[in-house]
């Protein structure tokens, strides 16, 4: 039997009261070597019961915007939710919000598992189309915008 990480529960003692403190979070990450990117909210799940967002393949000031669209519409009750396609929320660009899954969550975004300590936590993808207004599963999309936004409803538990 493995001993609980205290450390791990702690930090997210302390990043929940960051949250309600401060409000909710975005947290950006690159992989250069990868050329792929995250950026996921923190603390919507805990301040309005909403599903936390990560959106894939954005350059970091880019994804920080399009998040903090997301969080003005969830602060003016706004609900997100699996299989949503919105149109507005990002200026001349339709988006499509899909689920991702435990398994996902936790190989995916281990700060959401740590903080909250459970990959129970609901978490949409937000999916966006290229310039020519086509999504990663539309034949003819580039290779390199679709390997950049893996859109992880489509691939199930076993990818991420």
């Amino acid at each position: 039997m493995t001993e609980p990480d205290t450390g791990a529960a702690s930090r997210g003692r302390e990043f929940l009261a960051d949250i309600e403190q401060n409000g909710i979070q975005i947290v950006y990450d690159e992989d250069e070597s990868a050329q792929s990117s995250r950026a996921f909210t923190l603390g919507l799940w805990h301040t309005q019961k909403q599903p936390e967002i990560v959106v894939l393949g954005l350059p970091e000031e880019l994804a920080e915007r399009v998040l903090e669209l997301v969080i003005d519409d969830v602060e003016d009750g706004v609900f997100c939710a699996a299989d949503q396609k919105r149109e507005g929320l990002v200026h001349g660009y339709p988006v499509w919000f899909g689920r991702v899954t435990r398994a996902q969550v936790q190989a995916l975004l281990p700060e959401i598992v740590h903080t909250y300590g459970s990959a129970d936590v609901p978490v949409l993808q937000l999916v966006y189309p290229d310039k020519q207004g086509r999504w990663p599963w539309d034949e003819g999309v580039r290779d390199g915008f679709r390997d950049t936004q893996p859109v992880l409803a489509r691939l199930g538990d076993g990818g991420a």
